[in-house]
């Protein structure tokens, strides 16, 4: 069964909060986070040791990206990543 939520704080009979700290609901929020995190530098030694592997640089700044920056982590993704399993 919903609940109907009755704000407290000082709203009067007109809604409006005496608070200046209380959000204005007709104020627009921000926008949503985007899903997909924020770029991120990783050393070159990092990179270096994934494209020294095969993978490009593009795919391995990406995994690296995915996986915090955990070379060892991102290695194996993309070892992972580039096996055909027969039927593929």
């Amino acid at each position: 069964m919903p609940y109907l939520v009755i704000p407290t704080g000082g709203a009067g009979p007109s809604g409006a909060s005496s608070n200046p700290s209380t959000p204005n609901p007709t104020t627009n929020p921000p926008p949503p986070a985007s899903n997909s995190p924020a770029p991120q530098q990783f050393p070159e030694a990092s990179i270096k040791r994934l494209t020294d592997m095969g993978f490009g640089r593009d795919q391995a700044m990406q995994e690296l990206q995915l996986q915090n920056g955990d070379v060892d982590k991102a290695a194996a993704a993309l070892f992972a990543k580039s096996l055909k399993l027969p039927g593929q």
